[in-house]
């Protein structure tokens, strides 16, 4: 639950701009969401103008949401992870947190950047599954985990995005 003073800002479909890691290769794709926690004025400025160098400038908060492509979310877990990266890079952050999901499926991951921001060490989650059955009579039945624990995570970790984890974290690698 937020504060009263603070806004949740999502910014859909932002694109990661090329960042040079090495000679050999640039690092780049889409990071589906951004979600971030701010005053009301940042989260207005947010809204309305969210290139990069403004995100550096005036984001307290950071997490980012990668919609998987496959079914199987390690398959793409290394795409994930290195558009995270990328926004940490960019956004010159030392931690950056995020997910991976294909709506059902949740994999948390937390990326701890290099000084330098070359490189980076990486965790992740195991998969959190929102399982839904349906009847016969086409009944939709949620079962356990519940959606409030994935809400749980998404709202402490959206805070959190750029804090290393803390005891109190809905985490366990």
């Amino acid at each position: 639950m937020l504060s009263p003073d603070k806004r949740m800002v999502l910014i859909p479909d932002r694109a990661v701009c090329p960042s040079s890691s090495s000679d050999l290769s640039d690092l780049s794709g889409l990071v589906d969401y951004i979600a971030a926690v701010a005053s009301q004025e940042i989260a207005r400025f947010l809204t309305e103008d969210n290139r990069l160098d403004n995100l550096r400038m005036c984001m307290p908060t950071g997490f980012f949401v990668i919609e998987a492509a496959l079914d199987i979310l390690s398959d793409d877990l290394p795409q994930a992870v290195s558009r995270m990266f990328t926004c940490g890079k960019l956004l010159q952050k030392n931690i950056v947190r995020g997910a991976l999901t294909n709506g059902h499926d949740w994999v948390f991951v937390h990326i701890e950047l290099d000084d330098d921001w070359d490189g980076a060490s990486y965790k992740w989650s195991p998969v959190v599954r929102l399982n839904v059955t349906e009847s016969l009579d086409r009944v939709l039945e949620i079962r356990q985990p519940w959606p409030d624990l994935i809400a749980a995570i998404l709202s402490h970790w959206v805070e959190n995005g750029f804090s290393d984890l803390g005891s109190d974290d809905w985490y366990v690698a």
